[in-house]
C-alpha cells in the first residue's frame, strides 16, 4: 500500500536527481519489496532503478510524469505518480552576503544557459520581531518581505540588492537575515539549484554606538576599526576607559557633553573594569549597565549626574567597587543599590545629598567602607532600639528588642547594650552591613516594682570605636534609651534656650535679624531616664505685651540627662515665623503647665527661673545687589556667553521664587548664612568684555565691575556681582585666572564664576559657597585661618576665636524649602557640628557660618556698609599662586 504521495521533483539538466523509494510504500504484512519505474515523458526525462533508489535524469527542459511501482513476494503490486520538471539550474552565486548599517547586500542569481526570454526571479527575506538577537528583524531592511529581480533576456544572470536600514538604533555587532529564492514560474526552462538560499550578515561590529563608548571599545580591543568587533570579541574585553570627546570642528569650542544610551554597552558580558571617570555624562539611561553581569568596578566620578533612575545598577552582583564621587546627586531613590550584594566600597562625597532614605543601603551585605562628606549636610545614621512585642514600650512583662539603623548599617555594626533596673540576655547586638535591624535581646525586669527600666545604645567611646577611621561624612550615633518603665518621680530643670537662624551659642549671644524665622530650641534635663514627653509652650512679648504663643514639640525619646544639642531630637522644639522676631522682643518657655509630670518640689521647669528673657533682634537694611552678566569679545572664550547670561537670569528671577532650583538655592543659602533680611536682586544688560585676554586678568575684571557701580549705582550701599566663566587655559594669562571668586575687601563689588573653563556649570554647592564667601568680604569679613593657608597671611582675621577655622557652636540651616518670614513647615532642618565644619570666610570644607563671622558682619551692616574696599578672593580647586596686589 501507498504510505504518502511521492512529491514532486526539480531536475536540472547535467545533474540527475535521486529519490528513495522505500519511505513512501509500505507492505501490511511485513513483506519486502522491490521497485520499477519509468518516465511516461522519454524525451522530458529518463528514470533508472537500483534498488529502493530512483534515478531521474533531464533529457530536455519540460515537464514528465514518472510513475513508480511497489510488488510485494506475492505479485501484488501498487503505483503512485509525480511530477518531474525539468530546466537549467537557477541559483544564487554564494551563501553569504555581508552589509553593514545604511549599506547594500548584493547577492548575484546565476543561471546555466541565458535566458532565452526575460525571467522573473521572485525571493523572499526572513526575518523575525525580536530586537538586539542574532536574528535581523523587519526593522533591519528597507524592503522586508517579498521580492522580485528581472534577468534580462540574453543574460545568464542579475543582482538582488538588498537595502538595510540605518535607523540609529544600537544592535548586536552581527546580525543575519536569511534570503531564499523562489520556484522558477512553470514554462520557464528553469528550476532551483543550489545554493537557493543565502544568509545576508548585517555586520555592524560597535559603529552605531556613541563615538566615545565606540572608540573606546576599539582601542580596547586594538580592532583595526569599528566593523571589527564581533560577540565573541566583545564578550572577551575586560577593561574599557570612556573618555570625553574634546572640542574640535565637529563639536565646536565648548566643552562636549558625554552621552550613554540604553544598549552602548551591551553584549560586553565580560566586561571587569569599567570607568566613565570626567565624561561629562549628565544622566545614566535606564538599563544601561544591564549586561555588565561580570563588572567589579564602576567608576562614574566627576560626573554630572543629578539623579539615579531605579534599577540603574540592577544585576551587576559581581560589582565590588562603585563611585559617585563629584556629581550633583541629589536624592537617592529607595533601594537603589540593593543588587549589589558583593559592593565592598561605595564612594558618594562632594554631590549635593541633603538626607539618605529609609533603606538607602539595603542589600550592600559586604559593604566595609562608605563615603557621604562633602554633600550638603553631615550624616548621622542613628542606632534605635525598639520593643518589638508591644507596641507600648513601657508595656508589662519582659521585652523583646531589636536595635535599628533606617538607613540600613554602613558595615557590621556591634555595639554594646547598657541596661539600667533589668537583665539583657546578650549584652550587645550587631546590625550586619545592608541590614536594618539587628537580632532580638530579650529584656527582664529587675524584682524592684516600682524601679524604672531602660536599655542604652553603647557609649559615646563604642560608637567611636565601632566608627574607627571607617565613617567619612557621617557618624553613627546612639538614638534615644528605650524606657519599658518610667521612674516614680523626676527632678526637671531648663537651663538653656535660644533661637537660632544659622548660628547660636548657649547663652543666645548671637543677635537675630528681624522678620526672619528662627528654629526655638529648649534644652530641659532629668535626673533620671525616662520616657516623659510633657507639653512645653513659649509665649513671646513685645515691650512687654503678648505677641505670639506657640506649642513646642518634646524630645522624641524622653528627657535628656544632660544639655545636647547634637540632635534636634534632644531639645523642644519650635518654629518662630518671621514676624515675630522684632526689636524689643523677650520670651517665656514653661514645660509640663498641666502638671502632668512626677515633678519633685525641687524641679523647675520655667525657662528663665524668673522674668522674661530678652532677646536681641537687629532690624537690617534691605541688601540690594545688581547681577551682572560678563560677556567675552574674544573668539576663544565667547562660547560660554549665553549659558552665563541664562544663568544670571536664573538667579535674578530665583529672589522672587521663580528660575532654575540652583538659583534658589544659591540665594536661599545666602540669605541664611548672611546677616540678611530682605534680598533684593537686579539683573543688569550683560557687559563686555576683553579682561579674559588681558594680564590683569581677574583683578582687572572687577575692577572693571567695580567702575560700573561707581558710574550706575543710584545708592551708594548697592552691591555689584559679576557673573562670569572661567576662561579656557590656552585663551589667558598664566595666572590671570586662578580662582573662581573674588571679593572687596568692605566694598560692593564682587565676581563669582558660573562656569568652569569647560564651559559647565559649576556644582549647585559650589555656586553657593562662592556667592556667600565673595559678599562675606564685602561685608568686612577677611579670610579664617584654618589649615589650608592662604597665599597671604595678611589677609586672614588674627582674633578668630575658635581653633582651625572651626565654627565653634552647633550650626543650623532649615534647608531648601518655605522662605523667611514664613510660618514654617513641618520640617525643623538640620544641624552643623562645630567641631565638623570650618567657617565660610575659610578655605577648609566642609563650610557653614560661625557665631564670629555672622555677628563681625552683622556689625558691620548695621555701621553702614561701604567703602572703596580692596580685593580678596575664593579659592578654586586648582589655585595655583598668588598676585602681589591681591588680599587672599
Amino acid at each position: 500500500m501507498a504510505v504518502d504521495a511521492v512529491p514532486d521533483l526539480d531536475v536540472r539538466l547535467g545533474h540527475p536527481a535521486v529519490i528513495d523509494a522505500a519511505p513512501w510504500f509500505r507492505d501490511p504484512d511485513g513483506d519486502a519489496l522491490t521497485f520499477a519505474a519509468r518516465s511516461l515523458d522519454a524525451g522530458v526525462a529518463r528514470v533508472t532503478v537500483g534498488g529502493d533508489r530512483v534515478t531521474v535524469e533531464g533529457v530536455a527542459a519540460g515537464s514528465a510524469t514518472v510513475e513508480v511501482t511497489a510488488r510485494d513476494g506475492g505479485g501484488l503490486s501498487v503505483a503512485q505518480r509525480f511530477e518531474a520538471t525539468v530546466g537549467a539550474g537557477l541559483a544564487l552565486s554564494l551563501g553569504v552576503a555581508q552589509a553593514r548599517e545604511g549599506g547594500t547586500a548584493r547577492v548575484e542569481v546565476v543561471l546555466d544557459e541565458a535566458a532565452a526570454a526575460p525571467l522573473t526571479v521572485r525571493y523572499s527575506l526572513g526575518v523575525d520581531d525580536t530586537r538586539l538577537t542574532a536574528d535581523a528583524d523587519s526593522a533591519d531592511v528597507l524592503d522586508a518581505g517579498e521580492g522580485e529581480v528581472e534577468v534580462p533576456a540574453g543574460a545568464s544572470g542579475a543582482f538582488i540588492e538588498i537595502r538595510i536600514a540605518d535607523d540609529d538604533e544600537i544592535e548586536p555587532p552581527r546580525e543575519v537575515l536569511t534570503l531564499a529564492l523562489g520556484r522558477p514560474a512553470t514554462g520557464s526552462g528553469f528550476v532551483l539549484a543550489p545554493p537557493s538560499s543565502a544568509a545576508v550578515v548585517i555586520r555592524e561590529g560597535v559603529c552605531d554606538r556613541t563615538a566615545p563608548v565606540r572608540d573606546a571599545i576599539v582601542r580596547g580591543l586594538r580592532a583595526d576599526d569599528c566593523t571589527a568587533p564581533d560577540g565573541q570579541a566583545l564578550a572577551e574585553l575586560r577593561s574599557l576607559t570612556i573618555r570625553p570627546r574634546e572640542p574640535g570642528p565637529e563639536t565646536g569650542t565648548g566643552a562636549v557633553r558625554g552621552g550613554l544610551r540604553p544598549a552602548d554597552l551591551s553584549a560586553l558580558s565580560g566586561l571587569e573594569w569599567l570607568s566613565l571617570q570626567d565624561y561629562r555624562l549628565g544622566a545614566l539611561p535606564p538599563g544601561a549597565f544591564s549586561d555588565l553581569s561580570s563588572l567589579e568596578v564602576l567608576n562614574l566620578a566627576g560626573n554630572l549626574i543629578a539623579d539615579l533612575p531605579p534599577g540603574v545598577f540592577a544585576g551587576l552582583r559581581r560589582l565590588e567597587w562603585l563611585s559617585l564621587v563629584d556629581n550633583r546627586l541629589r536624592a537617592l531613590p529607595p533601594g537603589v543599590f540593593g543588587d549589589l550584594a558583593g559592593l565592598r566600597e561605595l564612594f558618594l562625597q562632594d554631590n549635593e545629598l541633603s538626607a539618605l532614605p529609609p533603606g538607602a543601603l539595603t542589600g550592600l551585605r559586604s559593604l566595609e567602607r562608605l563615603t557621604l562628606g562633602g554633600n550638603e549636610t553631615a550624616f548621622a545614621f542613628p542606632v534605635r532600639l525598639v520593643r518589638t512585642d508591644h507596641e507600648d514600650p513601657t508595656a508589662p512583662g519582659p521585652a523583646t528588642i531589636e536595635a535599628r539603623i533606617l538607613e540600613g548599617a554602613p558595615f557590621d555594626v556591634r555595639l554594646p547594650l547598657l541596661a539600667n533596673g533589668g537583665t539583657l540576655s546578650f549584652d550587645s547586638v550587631l546590625v550586619r552591613a545592608g541590614t536594618t535591624a539587628s537580632a532580638a535581646v530579650r529584656l527582664t525586669r529587675g524584682d524592684a516594682a516600682d524601679a524604672p527600666v531602660s536599655v542604652t545604645v553603647g557609649t559615646e567611646e563604642a560608637l567611636a570605636e565601632a566608627c574607627a577611621d571607617r565613617c567619612d561624612g557621617f557618624d553613627l550615633v546612639a538614638g534615644d534609651p528605650l524606657v519599658v518603665s518610667n521612674p516614680a518621680s523626676v527632678t526637671l530643670s531648663v537651663p538653656h534656650a535660644y533661637l537660632t537662624q544659622a548660628a547660636q551659642d548657649r547663652a543666645g549671644g548671637v543677635p537675630l535679624v528681624a522678620n526672619r524665622r528662627a528654629l526655638l530650641r529648649v534644652f530641659a534635663t532629668a535626673d533620671e531616664v525616662n520616657g516623659f514627653r510633657p507639653e512645653a509652650t513659649a509665649t513671646f512679648f513685645h515691650d512687654g505685651a503678648e505677641t505670639y504663643r506657640t506649642e513646642l514639640d518634646p524630645p522624641g525619646g524622653g528627657i535628656p540627662l544632660a544639655v545636647d544639642e547634637s540632635r534636634l531630637e534632644r531639645s523642644f522644639n519650635a518654629v518662630v515665623p518671621g514676624r515675630v522676631l522684632q526689636p524689643g522682643l523677650s520670651m517665656v518657655v514653661e514645660l509640663d503647665p498641666d502638671g502632668a509630670l512626677p515633678l519633685t518640689p525641687s524641679s523647675r521647669s520655667r525657662f528663665p527661673a524668673e522674668g522674661p528673657y530678652d532677646i536681641d533682634v537687629r532690624r537690617m537694611p534691605p541688601l540690594r545687589v545688581t547681577l551682572v552678566p560678563v560677556q567675552y569679545h574674544s573668539e576663544e572664550n565667547r562660547d560660554v556667553n549665553p549659558r552665563v547670561a541664562a544663568f544670571a537670569g536664573e538667579l535674578a528671577a530665583a529672589a522672587t521664587g521663580a528660575g532654575s532650583d540652583a538659583g534658589r538655592s544659591v540665594l536661599r543659602y545666602a540669605r541664611t548664612v548672611l546677616p540678611v533680611g530682605d534680598l533684593h536682586v537686579a539683573l543688569r544688560e550683560p557687559y563686555h568684555t576683553w579682561a579674559d585676554t588681558s594680564e590683569a586678568g581677574v583683578v582687572g575684571l572687577i575692577r572693571e565691575i567695580e567702575l560700573l557701580r561707581l558710574m550706575e549705582a543710584e545708592d551708594p550701599r548697592e552691591h555689584y556681582t559679576g557673573i562670569f566663566g572661567v576662561p579656557k587655559p590656552r585663551s589667558r594669562h598664566p595666572d590671570a585666572y586662578w580662582i573662581d571668586g573674588l571679593g572687596m575687601l568692605g566694598g560692593q563689588s564682587s565676581l563669582t564664576a558660573s562656569h568652569g573653563p569647560d564651559g559647565l556649570l559649576q556644582r549647585t554647592g559650589r555656586l553657593r559657597l562662592v556667592f556667600a564667601h565673595e559678599l562675606g568680604h564685602n561685608l568686612g569679613r577677611p579670610h579664617t585661618p584654618c589649615d589650608e593657608p592662604v597665599t597671604d597671611p595678611g589677609t586672614v582675621d588674627p582674633d578668630y576665636p575658635w581653633p582651625d577655622g572651626r565654627i565653634g557652636v552647633w550650626g543650623h540651616d532649615f534647608g531648601d524649602g518655605d522662605e523667611d518670614g514664613g510660618d514654617g513647615g513641618p520640617g525643623l532642618g538640620h544641624l552643623f557640628s562645630p567641631e565638623g565644619y570650618r567657617d565660610l570666610m575659610s578655605y577648609c570644607y566642609p563650610q557653614w557660618i560661625s557665631d564670629y563671622s555672622f555677628t563681625k558682619m552683622l556689625e558691620f551692616r548695621l555701621a553702614g556698609d561701604g567703602g572703596a574696599g580692596i580685593p580678596a578672593s575664593a579659592p578654586a580647586a586648582d589655585r595655583r599662586g598668588g598676585r602681589g596686589d591681591m588680599l587672599l
